[in-house]
């Protein structure tokens, strides 16, 4: 799996479920003289003012309980993986 190669999709997907990721950005790898080190990163593809939102995730899309009850976050998880290729995550 390379996320890089497959970050298109994964915006396609994450759009398509509510999400919003300003277009300026992408993934890849910082240069570097040690071609041994490859540091993954967002990377801005066009200036970029700051305070920009690069990325917005709605509710919907959060596996998380504000309520910090972790066996609840765990249970959401087992119900999507039992649904399997029905689940929006998959």
């Amino acid at each position: 799996y390379d996320p890089i190669k497959n970050f298109p999709a994964l915006v396609k997907w994450f759009t398509s479920h509510g999400g919003q990721i300003d277009t300026r950005i992408t993934l890849g790898y910082e240069p570097s003289t040690n071609p041994k080190v490859r540091i993954r990163g967002m990377i801005a593809t066009a200036h970029i003012e700051p305070e920009t939102v690069l990325i917005h995730t709605p509710a919907s899309l959060m596996i998380s309980d504000f309520d910090r009850n972790h066996c609840e976050v765990i249970q959401r998880v087992v119900e999507e993986l039992e649904l399997g290729e029905e689940s929006k995550w998959d």
